[in-house]
């Protein structure tokens, strides 16, 4: 039975207002949500005359980088309380993991996903498209009771974007009637949409660019096209010098095959370390990352394969994908 507990949003509130130097963790390949979470907690908690700074244990994708400006990116600093935004289990902490222990250690989990471990005292809303969806219920009740100023247009914009990232610009499955009617809410409220809109999907640097040609001529299929995937390895990367975040949006690249049915990105982040992206129509694939110590959604999942190369890799990864194509036989 796990130590930790899952906690209400008033309980999550209190104890959000509680720290005084918090720091705020994202979890390892950081995408729109995360960031956009992280970054309008604290934003409210500057506006409360708190300090928080953000931690990640990759570099903030350039494309994101409109979401953080103004807050502080840094390391972890002893006598700061820590707090995770959009992270499913301890591995997503990358080699944070190995700092965030004891009194650093993560005493608040924000979270969506319904598979992953548990690794604090846990506000958890697996209905949720989006962990902003969470932070927004969040700051909204924290301002409604007082305890707070009034959003700002910049922490009304980092909600909007972890919303419109996690869900593809609401196309995704995981979008509901609540988060068209946060969004509405959002706009109401004043936020820019098409603006945030065309940065996070139709604004690209030029490493993004040959990334997603790289990424379209290493597509291969296998069961008849339902299984697509891609392997992009370091010294691919080296070659033409792309940075890894250029591949954030690798996987939906994949998944826009019309026969893709199951979608895998397996991206070399460092010697024999491929940080692997799963997407499906129908078929669990937060199962499949579990079983490499990993987590997401059920259609949305991903975790780090340690593996000589990347066909080593895709050998390790590609019978659960398979299986997962397969018809239950005992249904």
């Amino acid at each position: 039975m796990s130590e930790f507990q899952k906690i209400s949003l008033e309980e999550c509130a209190e104890r959000l207002l509680a720290m005084e130097r918090p720091q705020i963790v994202m979890h390892v390949h950081p995408d729109g949500d995360t960031v956009g979470s992280a970054a309008a907690l604290a934003r409210a908690l500057l506006s409360i005359g708190k300090e928080p700074i953000l931690l990640c244990d990759d570099p903030i994708p350039e494309r994101l980088c409109f979401l953080t400006e103004g807050l502080t990116v840094g390391t972890p600093e002893k006598g700061r309380e820590t707090l995770a935004v959009d992270v499913a289990s301890p591995a997503q902490l990358g080699s944070l993991r190995e700092i965030l222990t004891g009194e650093l250690a993560p005493r608040l989990q924000i979270d969506h996903h319904e598979r992953g471990e548990r690794f604090a005292d846990t506000l958890i809303a697996p209905d949720a498209a989006a962990a902003g969806e969470i932070v927004f219920a969040l700051l909204t009740y924290l301002e409604g009771a007082g305890k707070i100023p009034s959003l700002s247009k910049e922490t009304l914009t980092c909600l909007y974007a972890s919303i419109s990232s996690d869900t593809g610009g609401f196309r995704f499955a995981n979008t509901t009637a609540d988060t068209h009617r946060i969004a509405a809410s959002l706009h109401e409220r004043g936020v820019d949409a098409a603006a945030i809109n065309r940065l996070l999907f139709a604004s690209h640097s030029e490493s993004e660019l040959r990334a997603e040609a790289m990424v379209i001529s290493s597509i291969r299929t296998e069961c008849d096209g339902a299984l697509a995937y891609a392997a992009i390895t370091l010294s691919m990367r080296e070659k033409e010098g792309l940075p890894l975040d250029a591949f954030e949006t690798a996987v939906d690249i994949v998944r826009s095959l019309r026969t893709a049915k199951i979608a895998a990105v397996l991206k070399e982040s460092k010697a024999q370390s491929f940080k692997v992206s799963l997407r499906a129509n129908q078929a669990d694939v937060a199962s499949i990352a579990a079983q490499f110590g990993g987590g997401g959604h059920k259609l949305a999942a991903g975790c780090t394969i340690k593996a000589e190369d990347a066909e080593k890799a895709w050998e390790m990864l590609a019978p659960y994908l398979k299986k997962a194509l397969l018809p239950d036989e005992n249904s």
